[in-house]
Formats: structure tokens, sequence, C-alpha cells
């Protein structure tokens, strides 16, 4: 219980873990990613094969999300998660455990436990990417929302890149690579055990606690001096000691189907999941084509293939991690600081400075995709305009994923943020990167790149709709639902 009470009064520091949590799952993905071509390998994989791997961990983390956001306004916020992270870490164990003890194209038949266990990481991860958003934004204070989600919206970075740079280390100390994801699944266990003493009370906690809450009794008023006839008669009732007692509605706990029809009914929170898939595809294929992409534009300047192959990786990750940070960082500190995302007014001034972000970036990104002249455009240049584009795009990632929290009521936050993050990864950056394959197929990968940083546009206008409903509702004084 002191436990429980130290984090309570202390949110920075749940904050902080949930943190630690999300770098930790997300460092899985660095994990896999780096370690996919000795995953090839060991088994000879084709391509498709290959490709699996990724398609069944997001097939898992998609399904789980609204079945995670159910629980969580069931059941207690800290025990869904552990539970979800407890999973995660007999995915991740299983993941080790089969490629350690086969090898080689004989003992292939390990290959689809191995990607039952892939599934298994998945499901298990989503669970706390599908509440932490919530959870976020009931702790932070009014003042600090957005900076507090901007925390939680750089662990996909953080934890991507220290896995790719751990595996990489580890792949050149010791043969046994394998061994990383044991050492993923104990530290899983251990979050998992920690998740037993944190307050993540969540919505159905509070509703509780207001249920449980005495009836308002307002004061008896004394009746005046009675003189005439129909008077005395329409008040002979009523006494001294009378008292109006409030009645209160039941708490509205949603069910993974009945919290749609509130959600489709929302035109601000559609437009928000418009802007989240369109960012969602944009990052999708920078990540998986933008270092081909870099490697074809280098080698128009004065620079040896193999340098060529080290200053896209290097330069492409270092750009995303910077952004990652401080584009986030400066997009949650703008907000807080002119006024924060909270009611209409706060829902329209994040989705207006996101317009003005998305607005900067868009003229820098098409340059860096048109001209492809080494005269006019040198390295530096280069990769000077693809981080200013890359820095302001990720700037609207904190406030657009604050907005969606403040966009509806509390009862539907948690299944807001799984419908959000399910459609993300179903129509953004899931098909994506397979998409723009078949544009680079058809015509040459600056045509792709072109038509991706296009999309850009329909979301500047997701983003304008969105503002403008949400100003139109608060000179209305529409409440939000």
């Amino acid at each position: 219980m002191k436990y429980i009470k130290f984090f309570w009064r202390f949110p920075k520091i749940t904050v902080f873990f949930i943190m630690v949590v999300e770098i930790m799952l997300y460092f899985d993905r660095g994990v896999i990613a780096s370690l996919l071509p000795h995953v090839k390998s060991n088994w000879g994989l084709n391509s498709i094969e290959e490709g699996a791997i990724a398609s069944v961990f997001t097939i898992g983390f998609m399904c789980a999300s609204p079945m995670w956001a159910h629980f969580g306004l069931r059941y207690r916020i800290n025990k869904v998660i552990a539970l979800g992270t407890l999973i995660f870490a007999l995915g991740a164990f299983s993941s080790g455990f089969w490629l350690s003890i086969t090898r080689g194209r004989i003992q292939k038949w390990a290959y689809y436990p191995f990607v039952i266990s892939r599934f298994m990481v998945g499901f298990g991860e989503s669970a706390m990417i599908s509440l932490a958003y919530t959870i976020v934004d009931e702790l932070a204070p009014p003042e600090y929302k957005t900076l507090y989600m901007a925390a939680i919206m750089m662990s996909p970075s953080l934890g991507i890149a220290s896995g790719y740079g751990f595996c990489g280390v580890l792949v050149d100390l010791t043969r046994n690579w394998q061994i990383i994801f044991y050492l993923e699944s104990a530290v899983a266990l251990t979050m998992a055990y920690l998740c037993l003493y944190t307050p993540f009370h969540g919505y159905k906690r509070l509703l509780l606690k207001q249920a449980k809450a005495p009836a308002v009794e307002f004061p008896s008023v004394a009746l005046p001096d009675i003189t005439m006839p129909h008077q005395e008669e329409a008040v002979s009732e009523l006494s001294e000691s009378t008292s109006i007692i409030s009645h209160k509605d039941k708490p509205i706990i949603h069910s993974v189907t009945s919290a749609i029809p509130p959600l489709v009914k929302n035109p601000v929170y559609l437009s928000i999941v418009a802007v989240s898939v369109i960012y969602g595809a944009i990052v999708g294929a920078l990540t998986f084509w933008c270092p081909t992409y870099l490697q074809e534009r280098l080698s128009v300047y004065d620079i040896s293939e193999a340098n060529i192959n080290k200053l896209s990786n290097l330069g492409f990750g270092a750009i995303v991690f910077i952004s990652s940070v401080f584009g986030t960082a400066l997009g949650a500190l703008v907000l807080d600081k002119s006024g924060g995302a909270v009611g209409w007014r706060g829902v329209m001034r994040a989705m207006y400075q996101s317009f003005l972000y998305i607005s900067i970036a868009l003229p820098f990104g098409f340059v860096v995709f048109i001209i492809r002249d080494g005269a006019l455009l040198n390295v530096y240049g280069l990769f000077a305009l693809f981080l200013i584009a890359m820095f302001f795009v990720l700037c609207i990632a904190a406030p657009f994923q604050v907005a969606l929290n403040n966009c509806v009521p509390p009862e539907l936050r948690h299944f807001a943020n799984a419908y959000q993050t399910f459609l993300l990864h179903a129509l953004g950056d899931f098909p994506s990167p397979t998409i723009f394959g078949f544009i680079k197929q058809f015509s040459n990968i600056t045509v792709s790149m072109l038509v991706m940083w296009g999309m850009l546009i329909p979301g500047l206008c997701f983003l304008l709709l969105a503002g403008t409903l949400s100003l139109y509702n608060d000179r209305r004084n529409k409440p939000i639902k």
C-alpha cells in the first residue's frame, strides 16, 4: 500500500515508469529488425517467410488493442497491463527458445512456433500501448498534459534505437545472439511484477468513487407566510424540513461494440484518427524505404559504396532520433505554454498548431525529393533539409494524441485510443511499405517518395477540419460527447 501511495503522490514517477516499460516493449522491435538477417539465415527463409514475422506481430498487436481497452474498464488497469507484459515476456522467451534449439533448413519446422511467439509478443505489447495514453492524460496536471504525453511519444524511437544499437554490439561480441530474447523476457517479467504496485486507477475506479459519493442535499428553505387560500393549498404538503435530493446517473462503462457508435458520430475524433493514419503511413514508409532512397541519392556524390551504406543508415537514424526527441518535445511545450489541449478550445489549438507544423515541413520535404542535382544540393544540404522536414512532422505527435483524448468523454478514452491504434496500423504503417513498393516497382523510388510525402496535403485538410469543428463546438458551448 505504501508503494501505491508513493506512486500516486508523485505522478511524474508513474509516467517515468510507463515510459521505461514502453521503451522496453519497443526495444524488441529494434531487436527483431537488427536480427532479422540472422533469423533469415538461421532457417534459410525466403522473402515471404521473412516478411510474415513482422506481419504476424502487427496482426497480434492490432487485434488485441480493443480487447485490452475493454478489460481496462472492467478490471484494475495495473493488473491488465501486468497480464499483457507477462504475455510479452513469454513470447520473447519462446522466440529465443525456438531459435536456440534449431538451426538450418532441416529444422525449419521451428519457424512456425517462432511466428506464433512473435504473435504473442505483439498481443501482449498492445496492453500497455493501448492504455498508456489514457493513464498519462489522467495523471498529468492540465498545464503539462502535452509535455507528459510527449515523454510517452518519445519512447518508441528511444526503444527501437536502443534495441538496434544493443543488438549490433551483441552480435559482434558473441555468436549466441539469441540470448537477447531471454534478457528481454527477464526485464519484462520484472516490469510485469512492478505494474502490480503502480496506481493505474483508470476511469472505472473514478466512476465507482463518484457513484459511492453521497447524494447532493440542498438546504431547506423556510416557507413564506401564506395569506391566500389557493397558495396555502399549493404548498400544504411542504414543510420546513423538506429537502430535495439529486439522482446520479449510473456510471457508463462501454463494451468493445457499444463504444463504436458514439465514436463514429464524433467528427472531430474521426478527423484526428484520419490524421494519425496518414501520419502512420508516412512514418512506416519512410522507415522502410528511406535508407534505400538515401543510398540512391548519395550515389550521385563522390562517395564510395561502403561509405554510402554507412552514411545512409547512420544519417537516417540520427535524423529520426533527433526529430523524435526534440521535435516531439517542442510541439508539446508550445501547446502547453499556449494554453494546453483541454476542452474544445484546447483541441482547436492543438489542431491549428499541428496544421502550422505540417505546412512548414511540406516544402522542405518536396525540395529533398525533387532536387536530384548534386551541384544544387550537396550532402550536408540534403540531410539538413530532411532533418527540418522530419522535425516539424514529428512536432505534431504529442498535440494530436492529447487532442484525441480530450475530444471524447472520459468513458470512451480507452476505446478511442484502442481503435485509433488499430486503424493506424491496419490502414497506416502496416500496408504503406507494400503500397509504395508497388509504386516504386512501376515507376521509380523518387516518384514513390513524392507520392508518400504528398499524403501530408490531405492530412492538412483533416487538421483544418478538426480545428474548425472544435472552434464551432467551443463557440456554442457544445459538451464533449
